[in-house]
């Protein structure tokens, strides 16, 4: 799925846009550790995003770390999806369910675009299309 933030972007793209703006903005050291973290890969889990929009200062972060739980949240239903279609189930439900979770996501991250209020966007897309 893409959406267009200026240009093409992928979902996890748009995500990783959204937190690259957001860490322009955020003060909270345990949000910023969190966002490196979600960035490098190490942990893109829904659980961690929640427990990083508990500590976010900003009102950006807040809609970054929202926008990575649901893409963690897709994610998770893609795979159920994906286990289901291998036993030769009908895995319909959970398609949808992905691609609801994605909008929303997309949704949450434009949000923290726009609340991030970043003078440099440019530079921070670039570095967004690299994820």
């Amino acid at each position: 799925m893409t959406t267009d933030m200026a240009t093409q972007l992928t979902v996890t793209q748009a995500v990783a846009y959204a937190l690259l703006c957001a860490e322009q903005t955020e003060s909270d050291a345990a949000w910023k550790g969190w966002a490196e973290g979600w960035l490098t890969g190490a942990d893109r889990s829904a659980k961690a995003a929640h427990a990083a929009k508990a500590t976010a200062a900003t009102t950006a972060a807040q809609h970054a770390a929202f926008a990575a739980q649901l893409l963690g949240q897709a994610t998770e239903v893609q795979t159920e999806a994906a286990l289901l279609g291998s036993e030769g189930r009908n895995a319909k439900w959970q398609l949808d369910n992905a691609s609801r979770l994605e909008a929303d996501c997309l949704a949450a991250a434009a949000e923290a675009v726009r609340d991030a209020e970043v003078s440099d966007n440019s530079r921070i897309l670039a570095l967004a299309e690299d994820y």
